[in-house]
């Protein structure tokens, strides 16, 4: 009330000075300043008006409008925790699949590595091949033996 008062007294010293164009601003601005607060103050009237009737003061009823908000907050965090903790849960799930199929796949391939193949060939004759040409016809051009190719 007090900032009404002296806003007002304001307003009333600049209409006496004359000065009616910057008292006009003046109250245009003040109006403004009030419209503004208009919320707040009706908001804090209903504070009183209920810190009268459950014989509390305004502090302490804000004070447990406050806790309550925090609390609906946790909650609210709570809950996001708890998805992240289960999404989270999922992709272990699908980790731990992915891990046990790609030791199952190296145990398969450790199993082919234990393994010992041996692999036989044999030729009946020397045959010209087509890629590597005749052993016979070559150890003559060269003038060798055919019983003692290295010439020992």
């Amino acid at each position: 009330m007090t900032d009404r008062s002296s806003a007002a007294e304001d307003s009333a010293a600049i209409r006496e000075s004359g000065d009616a164009t910057s008292g006009d601003v003046f109250a245009a601005d003040l109006q403004r300043q009030l419209d503004e607060a208009a919320p707040r103050l009706e908001a804090f009237a209903q504070l009183e008006a209920m810190a009268e009737a459950q014989g509390e003061t305004p502090e302490a009823i804000a004070l447990q409008a406050s806790l309550d908000v925090l609390k609906i907050e946790e909650d609210d965090r709570r809950a996001e925790l708890q998805d992240l903790e289960d999404s989270i849960a999922k992709l272990q799930v699908v980790n731990q699949q992915h891990v046990e199929e790609r030791d199952m796949l190296i145990k398969q391939q450790e199993e082919i590595r234990d393994e010992i193949v041996i692999v036989l060939g044999g030729a009946n004759g020397g045959r010209p091949h087509h890629r590597i040409g005749d052993r016979y016809q070559d150890l003559k051009d060269l003038g060798h033996e055919l019983d003692n190719p290295a010439a020992l």
